[in-house]
């Protein structure tokens, strides 16, 4: 059963964002492409809103398979994308510390005097 507040919630957002990476990614247009440029609704061409039509609707699809599934699956899935924002967390972290090292010599700031 299809519900139209995803249709809102998914699709348009999605269509935006990427028909507006899309026109800034393409850089070498082809004959055709410069012919239906010519012919602009919404400041973006035919070919980018067909596109993004059909980015949109496979991105609802996903959205309604992953509803569909157990609710195990799905905490699972939740759990997998939490882990990897974890891990890009920690990478950001070990960067950082990196570049303190880099430019400072040692990776724990010094305690101030009088400290011990």
């Amino acid at each position: 059963m299809f519900n139209f507040d995803e249709l809102l919630i998914f699709i348009l957002p999605s269509e935006l964002l990427f028909n507006s990476w899309l026109i800034r990614k393409i850089h070498s247009e082809t004959d055709l492409e410069n012919k239906l440029r010519k012919k602009i609704v919404f400041s973006y061409s035919i070919t980018h809103i067909v596109v993004g039509i059909i980015v949109g609707s496979l991105i609802t699809w996903v959205y309604i398979a992953l509803q569909l599934l157990h609710l195990a699956v799905y905490d699972y899935f939740i759990l997998f994308i939490l882990i990897i924002l974890i891990l890009n967390l920690i990478r950001q972290i070990v960067k950082t510390e990196k570049q303190f090292k880099r430019y400072s010599g040692h990776y724990s700031i010094k305690p101030p005097e009088g400290f011990y």
